[in-house]
């Protein structure tokens, strides 16, 4: 199945992605299986030092970049 901004595929694997500001949490549209899923991000502000964002309160259906700038996300885990 997919949405405006996930995909979950028959082999259980599951791709988020969005954009995101400094101290925003991030809400999935589908919840993974657990908190284990990984989170990419890549910074969007050009005006900005480079800054690494920290993915922490991650739970199954959301989780909050602490720290950094504002970028695109990609989370990659198992929805079953």
């Amino acid at each position: 199945s997919h949405g405006s901004n996930y995909v979950r595929f028959g082999n259980g694997l599951q791709i988020c992605w969005g954009n995101s500001a400094v101290n925003q949490t991030i809400t999935f549209q589908q919840p993974f299986k657990d908190a284990g899923y990984k989170v990419g991000f890549c910074q969007t502000d050009p005006s900005a030092h480079t800054y690494n964002n920290i993915a922490a309160e991650k739970k199954t259906t959301s989780f909050k970049f602490t720290s950094g700038y504002q970028g695109d996300w990609i989370a990659i885990g198992y929805w079953y």
